[in-house]
């Protein structure tokens, strides 16, 4: 266990210390940004998504919760299309806090292209980076060898289904994929061996593999994947 946790500080020291990227008036090192009445309306503009914690400084959960934005702060900007970790003294900074309709702290809103959504989900640094870094990815990846898909199944985590069509178009299972963003992830395989196909007990292609990480369960379905006759229960 203590080895566990000192492989995870280190991945952590190593991914806050590896990059440092001027963004505008912005520095982007892996660090929670503190934005202020000046600066908030440019972080919002800046970054395609910025993920910003409205708190106050007495507030208790904001304490608690400070830690976990701190180790997963470096995590998200470091994804393809990073999620920047901010926050703001909401308490202070009342006519923001107006502005932005915040009535408890802390509030945490996740902004896309400048549009808030608020966020309920889980607060721990590990299950935040995957929730929300569902937002920033895209609605069905493509993967290209068997190298691909084995990354894919290991970035994916256990947090969320994982849904990978075999030979299946894209186009196929689009809407579907953008209707469950937050709930699921979604791919495509366009090059893979005989190995995916006994893993995955599939005999025949297009074939749509669901996983169930959490409980290791898993399902097959061979189509049809057009229309109504394919839908996803969460």
């Amino acid at each position: 266990m203590r080895s566990l946790l000192f492989l995870h500080f280190l991945l952590f020291l190593h991914a806050i210390t590896s990059f440092s990227i001027a963004w505008g008036q912005f520095v982007v090192d892996g660090r929670v940004i503190e934005l202020n009445e000046s600066n908030i309306d440019e972080a919002i503009s800046t970054f395609d998504y910025i993920f910003i914690d409205f708190y106050a400084p007495w507030c208790g959960h904001c304490m608690r919760l400070n830690p976990e934005l701190d180790k997963a702060a470096p995590i998200l900007a470091g994804l393809k299309n990073p999620v920047i970790v901010a926050k703001v003294d909401a308490d202070k900074y009342k006519s923001l806090s107006n502005k932005h309709n915040i009535e408890a702290f802390p509030t945490l809103k996740l902004f896309i292209h400048g549009v808030p959504t608020k966020y309920y989900g889980p607060r721990k640094f590990d299950t935040l980076v995957q929730h929300l870094k569902k937002y920033s990815a895209p609605d069905v990846a493509i993967l290209n060898a068997d190298s691909g898909v084995a990354e894919f199944v290991e970035e994916a985590g256990i947090e969320f289904p994982v849904f990978i069509g075999f030979n299946v178009k894209e186009s196929m299972i689009s809407n579907l994929a953008i209707k469950y963003k937050k709930e699921a992830w979604f791919s495509v395989a366009e090059d893979f061996s005989e190995e995916w196909m006994s893993l995955y007990d599939f005999d025949k292609v297009p074939a749509l593999v669901g996983l169930r990480p959490s409980d290791s369960e898993k399902s097959l379905f061979y189509g049809p994947f057009e229309g109504t006759m394919f839908k996803y229960n969460s």
